[in-house]
């Protein structure tokens, strides 16, 4: 791990900035057996304690201030430059200028996250008098003189390691912050796409329910003989259900129901494609059966293959009274016979349409209607 060793001596007494610097930096590194014994403890695993006793040897960058306001100063440009300091010893008397409490009131203003070593005779603050003052806090440490070499060795080594942790560890908070603020962003894009998107599908949905709705027929025609009405209720706002009444000749009328596999925008297409390829083929054939063989050509090649109709297609003689019906898979219909008083069903027994083109819809049936019928 890569350490800012960077410490600012703040005192009035040059010797004390002297016997820091030999403590700190001693002039035989190999010989300084209590900083190899720090580092090592603090850095050393299994793996790694076999290397160069010298290879992690503290190295420290130490710059001096004699009095409070030039430390403030010093700190300031070090920050403006990206090369703050991890640690600062500071004395606490320094006449004339501001004491060493003044002067970390004012550092920490701006730089709270620097560690402090408070350097203090008997006769200056107490620790009682110091935490009135700053507060209980984890980047500040009060010893008082006279200090050894090992106090200062344990202090220096100890703190800008903790404020080297303490660095990462904002570091990679303000990290995560930076991805959250981008997945939240990314997240707020998305849910408004994904709105935009549902308006636009609500928006083709009731375009689409409208032009299904054109597709039933407004009004039934004026047939005599024939009393007729139609409810439609869908299940879904589109749907693939369908009926429809088509006069043929003076004589003849088509009566047609059929129901597309599925629901929405692709059921309401489908039905479009049905309703204009019965109308089509009604007009060139006049049995059901044919009818729907041609219609089941047309659905199996213009529809994908999970697309299928069911249909029921009957065909009424208004002049015999002959009714001619045929069914593609579609469920029984109901038919009310009034003589008897009875409700019977009537099924056509042909495949659905769209399934394969080469089904021969042969089979037909017919019943005679009687008033009342």
């Amino acid at each position: 791990m890569n350490i800012n060793k960077r410490i600012l001596l703040v005192d009035d007494n040059i010797a004390i900035h002297e016997d820091f610097k030999q403590i700190l930096n001693p002039d035989d590194k190999v010989e300084d057996k209590e900083t190899l014994a720090l580092e090592h403890d603090l850095f050393s695993d299994n793996e790694s304690s076999n290397n160069s006793e010298t290879s992690n040897i503290a190295d420290y960058e130490i710059d001096d201030a004699y009095q409070g306001e030039e430390a403030i100063r010093m700190v300031d440009e070090a920050a403006e430059k990206n090369r703050p300091f991890s640690l600062i010893f500071m004395d606490v008397r320094m006449p004339p200028g501001i004491d060493g409490i003044e002067t970390i009131q004012k550092i920490w203003q701006k730089h709270p996250n620097i560690e402090i070593v408070i350097c203090t005779a008997h006769s200056d603050y107490s620790w009682d008098e110091i935490l009135a003052k700053f507060g209980s806090t984890d980047h500040l440490l009060f010893i008082q003189k006279p200090f050894n070499s090992v106090t200062i060795k344990q202090i220096a080594l100890t703190m800008t390691t903790k404020w080297e942790l303490n660095r990462q560890n904002r570091n990679h908070i303000l990290y995560l912050e930076k991805r959250i603020a981008e997945r939240t962003k990314d997240l707020q894009l998305l849910v408004k796409e994904k709105e935009g998107y549902i308006n636009n599908i609500k928006e083709e949905m009731t375009l689409a329910e409208i032009v299904q709705q054109q597709l039933l027929p407004t009004e039934l025609p004026k047939l005599k003989s024939i009393d007729m009405s139609a409810l439609y209720i869908p299940t879904e706002k589109i749907g693939g259900d369908f009926y429809d009444v088509i006069p043929l000749s003076d004589e003849k009328v088509a009566f047609l129901i059929f129901d597309v596999s599925g629901h929405g925008i692709a059921a309401a297409l489908v039905t479009a494609i049905g309703k204009f390829s019965f109308r089509q083929h009604l007009n060139e054939s006049i049995t059901p059966e044919k009818v729907l063989e041609l219609v089941n050509k047309d659905i199996f090649q213009s529809t994908p293959p999970q697309m299928y109709i069911t249909a029921f297609l009957l065909i009424y003689n208004l002049r015999s009274k002959e009714l001619f019906y045929s069914g593609a898979g579609h469920v029984p219909q109901l038919y009310y016979e009034a003589k008897n008083k009875e409700l019977k069903e009537i099924e056509g027994r042909g495949l659905f349409l769209g399934i394969d083109d080469g089904v021969n819809y042969l089979h037909y049936d017919s019943l005679k209607l009687n008033r009342g019928d």
